[in-house]
């Protein structure tokens, strides 16, 4: 296993975990006045598209193994993207409250 490509992929799979973050709040903004069933079915659509989509990338570049770092990659990538998301907003409402 080449270490180059392992770090690749854990810097991808933090991106992934990011932007899965940002997903799921567009998504749920875009599903919010929906019946409960279209939520539901909606948010497992989009869970199952976005799982399916790291694993074909998976397999791709790193020939469909599968480690535990790479899970854990993905879900810093979304801890840390809800810390970002948080310090975000208060910088634009410090921003917003000096004018």
């Amino acid at each position: 296993m080449n270490s180059k490509l392992q770090l690749f992929i854990f810097f991808c799979s933090f991106i992934f975990g990011f932007l899965f973050y940002f997903g799921i709040l567009g998504n749920y903004k875009i599903i919010s006045k929906k019946n409960i069933i279209y939520k539901y079915l909606i948010s497992l659509m989009f869970v199952i598209d976005y799982v399916l989509i790291y694993v074909l990338f998976l397999y791709k570049t790193y020939y469909g193994y599968f480690h535990i770092y790479f899970l854990l990659f993905l879900i810093i990538g979304f801890v840390v993207a809800i810390f970002v998301k948080k310090v975000l907003i208060r910088l634009i409402y410090h921003l917003l409250k000096k004018k």
